[in-house]
């Protein structure tokens, strides 16, 4: 099972709103979702590259600190809630697995989605080719403006998805970037799954902090939410 709420399920992140308030919209997704009585492990997002394995029951915490997770349970599913940041989900369906990770700038740089790859090889026996990956709504190539300096364009592998904006900003294709590096390490393009939809242009239906940003939006900020699990 997975899904991605839409705006209108409302704010799934406390940083962005009552507790109280937040918990009552999650437990509405969840069950939209048929999370039913699993276990729903959050992620609190670090922006970062860490990433959590779920491999016994005592593992099985609430809240992990990390910006990827793994795991083989049944009924313990993967939650985070975010914004213009790329969901990745993985589903290994031969020895089946999960995994969830949260793509931003940073993590992109520093190859998360790929590690979350030789995670799952090395804690599951996953073999690469038989992996389904699904790339959520994010920020689009487009509405993605990045002022300089920008980390990635001291990079050799970043210079196809830069477009220059002149002396202050850069256009970086953070989903291209993403989808074409899985497919160099063994992926199957066609096994790789994209949602399509810039949260910054789709302002109406999910959460953007882009969007905001510019005006375009002026309802107040919140995250809309990604989950993945097994029954």
């Amino acid at each position: 099972i997975h899904g991605i709420s839409a705006r209108s399920t409302c704010n799934l992140s406390c940083r962005w709103g009552d507790e109280a308030e937040v918990a009552i919209n999650r437990r509405s997704f969840f069950k939209a979702v048929g999370v039913g009585r699993g276990k729903v492990v959050t992620l609190n997002l670090q922006h970062g590259d860490n990433i959590a394995v779920i491999k016994n029951i005592a593992d099985r915490i609430n809240d992990l600190e990390a910006d990827a997770v793994i795991t083989n349970h049944k009924k313990t599913f993967l939650f985070f809630p975010l914004g213009d940041c790329y969901p990745i989900f993985y589903f290994d369906p031969i020895q089946k697995a999960i995994g969830l990770a949260h793509l931003g700038w940073r993590g992109a740089v520093a190859n998360l989605h790929l590690r979350v790859v030789e995670k799952m090889e090395k804690e599951f026996g996953t073999r690469i080719p038989d992996l389904l990956i699904g790339l959520g709504p994010g920020i689009c190539e487009k509405c993605n403006h990045q002022p300089r300096p920008l980390v990635q364009e001291g990079r050799a592998e970043w210079r196809p998805y830069l477009r220059d904006l002149g002396k202050s900003k850069v256009c970086v294709d953070l989903l291209g970037f993403c989808r074409d590096s899985l497919v160099a390490t063994g992926v199957k393009r066609e096994r790789i799954e994209i949602s399509g939809l810039c949260t910054a242009e789709n302002f109406l239906d999910f959460f953007s902090e882009r969007a905001v940003e510019t005006g375009a939006d002026s309802e107040p900020m919140g995250r809309f939410g990604a989950i993945i699990g097994m029954k």
